[in-house]
Formats: structure tokens, sequence, C-alpha cells
């Protein structure tokens, strides 16, 4: 099961992310596989350890890419992490995870003060 929008906002803890686009959602359940020396195919099949990433292109206006690096990685503390339709509607539907850490922080582009990035979290367990 995997979320798409094109449009859309995201808030790390309490910091919303300026111009976000390209926003995906995917799942990872890892299975688990028995074969059988006589079979083509496997026996049995099951979900394993699950995983959940959340990838979100983003735009940061006034922001060096430390200062960005800083307030958006925020040092690998676990954050909420709130998905919201786009300021005119449309895009994503409004969700909310708990417990999730910044993996990942690639700057795309960079033009004045604006910096452009792709920003990966991964979800922990909440207990």
């Amino acid at each position: 099961m995997d979320l798409q929008a094109n449009v859309g906002r995201i808030v790390l803890g309490v910091r919303e992310l300026m111009a976000c686009e390209g926003i995906e959602v995917s799942y990872d359940f890892n299975p688990i596989k028995h074969h059988a020396a006589d079979r083509a195919f496997p026996v049995y099949v099951a979900h394993g350890n699950s995983e959940m990433t959340i990838t979100v292109d983003c735009a940061e206006f006034n922001a060096s890419e430390e200062q960005a690096i800083s307030t958006i990685a925020q040092d690998g503390v676990p954050l909420t992490v709130e998905l919201l339709a786009g300021y005119r509607g449309g895009g994503v539907t409004p969700t909310t995870y708990t417990n999730c850490v910044v993996t990942e922080y690639n700057v795309t582009s960079r033009q004045g003060e604006v910096v452009k990035a792709r920003v990966v979290l991964s979800k922990q367990s909440d207990s």
C-alpha cells in the first residue's frame, strides 16, 4: 500500500515545511517465504518485519543548508509528522504519524536563499 500526492503540506513536530510536492508514503513488509524442493513457487508467504517510509520534496526559504539540516533533521529526535492537504485543498488526505525520524536529507538545488531538498523519514514502533 503506497500513498502518493503531487501537492500538500507536511509538519515535522511543530515546523511546517514550505512548498511541498512529491509526497509519498510507502510500506515494505519484508516477506518471509518458505520454499519446498519440489515446488516452483513458495508454499508459504507471510509478512515479516514492516517498514514505513515518508518521502517529500520541499523548499525552504531564507535558509542555509546548515540551518535547514539542523531544523529539519533535528538530530534524529523522533517527531510527529502530519501530512495535510495543500492550501487550496486537494493533494494528500490529512494523516498523522507518530515516532518518525529523519533518515535522509538531500539538497537537490539551491538558488539564493531558497534550498530545495528531499526529506526521507522512517517510522519507529510506538511501543
